[in-house]
C-alpha cells in the first residue's frame, strides 16, 4: 500500500507534524522522540480543557500513542499549511483581517472554565514574572540596549497584577508557528502543553511580539478582533508582557541557539522590533496599533462588514 507523507511543521527541534495519505484514508500525525512524550501528553490535556469552547478552532488528537521510542498523536485530516507562509503571500489588509479572526478565536478560547484553585494561582503571577526577569538579568546573555526597557519594567512592576476574577485559561507559549490555515481560509491552532491560568494580555503579547517584525497589520487585527472596543486598562499589562517577552523569551532563544545562528539573529531582530514599536516603552501603545495603515484597515473592515 502506497503512503505519502507531507511535512507540515516542526516544533522544539524534535517534534514534527505531517499529513499522511494512503489508500485507507488521510490523517495528520504528530511525532517526536521518547523525551517528547510528556509534551505530547500535555497537548492532550490542553485539547481536553479547551475542547468545550474551541472544537472548530483547535486540532484535537483522537488516538494518542505515547509509549515507546516514537510517541505519536493522530488528528483528523484537514488540508492546511503554516499561517506564516499564508501571511507572506497576502496583502497587509488580509493580514489584518486574519488577525481579527485570530483575536476572536483567542477571546472564545479564553472563556474555557477555570477551577477555583487555578484562579487563586494568579496571585503568584508577580512572583513568576519576577523570576523571569531575574533569570534574564543573571543569565549568560543580555541585549546590549536593554537599559530603557528594564527601567520601564522596574518602574511599573508593582502595577503588574491581575485579580483572580480576571484570570483566563491561557493557551500558553503561543507562537505563529503553532497556527495553521486550511484551504478554506479557516484558522487551526495546535493545543500547547504550556496552558495555564493567567492574564489574557500575556497570550496576546506573545503572539504580537512574534508578528511585530514582519506582520504588524496582523497584530493590530488580533487586538481589535479580541476586543472590538479595546479597554484602556488592557494596555498596561500588554505593554509589560511585551517588554518581558522582548527580553526574556528572545534571550533564551539566543542562549539556546547562539547569537550568530539564524534563530539567534531572528530573536535579536524580533526583540528590537518589539522595543521599537513601544519606543523602548516610553509609549503606552505600540506604533503598529496607532499607524495610519492600521486605522485605514480598521475603518475598511467595519465599512465592509466582514
Amino acid at each position: 500500500m502506497e503512503v505519502s507523507l507531507r511535512p507540515v511543521a516542526s516544533f522544539w527541534g524534535t517534534v514534527s507534524l505531517s499529513a499522511v495519505q494512503g489508500q485507507g484514508g488521510s490523517l495528520l500525525c504528530l511525532q517526536g522522540k521518547a523525551q517528547d512524550a510528556r509534551r505530547l501528553k500535555g497537548m492532550c490535556k490542553a485539547a481536553a480543557r479547551f475542547a468545550g469552547v474551541g472544537e472548530e478552532a483547535l486540532l484535537l488528537p483522537f488516538d494518542p500513542r505515547l509509549k515507546g521510542p516514537v510517541p505519536t498523536l493522530l488528528f483528523p485530516y484537514v488540508r492546511l499549511g503554516p499561517l506564516t507562509l499564508f501571511l507572506r503571500h497576502v496583502s497587509p489588509y488580509m493580514q489584518y483581517v486574519t488577525g481579527r479572526r485570530l483575536g476572536f478565536i483567542l477571546h472564545h478560547l479564553h472563556t474555557a472554565p477555570l477551577a477555583d484553585k487555578e484562579r487563586s494561582c494568579v496571585r503568584e503571577l508577580e512572583v513568576r514574572n519576577l523570576k523571569k526577569l531575574s533569570a534574564y538579568l543573571n543569565g549568560s546573555y543580555r541585549f546590549r540596549d536593554d537599559a530603557q526597557t528594564l527601567e520601564a519594567l522596574m518602574a511599573r512592576f508593582t502595577s503588574f497584577k491581575l485579580s483572580p476574577h480576571a484570570a483566563v485559561l491561557r493557551l500558553g507559549a503561543l507562537t505563529l508557528d503553532s497556527i495553521f490555515v486550511t484551504d478554506s481560509h479557516e484558522l487551526k491552532l495546535l493545543p500547547l502543553p504550556s496552558f495555564r491560568a493567567g492574564d489574557r494580555a500575556e497570550d496576546l503579547a506573545l503572539l504580537c511580539a512574534e508578528g511585530t517584525l514582519s506582520f504588524p497589520a496582523l497584530c493590530a487585527g488580533i487586538v481589535d478582533g479580541y476586543f472590538g472596543q479595546v479597554p484602556t486598562s488592557f494596555w498596561l499589562n500588554f505593554a509589560m508582557y511585551s517588554a518581558l517577552t522582548a527580553l526574556t523569551r528572545y534571550a533564551r532563544t539566543v542562549i539556546s541557539y547562539g547569537l550568530k545562528s539564524p534563530e539567534g539573529q531572528e530573536a535579536l531582530f524580533k526583540s528590537r522590533a518589539v522595543r521599537a514599536a513601544f519606543a523602548d516603552f516610553k509609549e503606552p501603545l505600540p506604533a503598529w496599533y496607532l499607524s495610519p495603515e492600521s486605522l485605514a484597515f480598521r475603518q475598511r473592515f467595519l465599512r465592509e462588514g466582514h
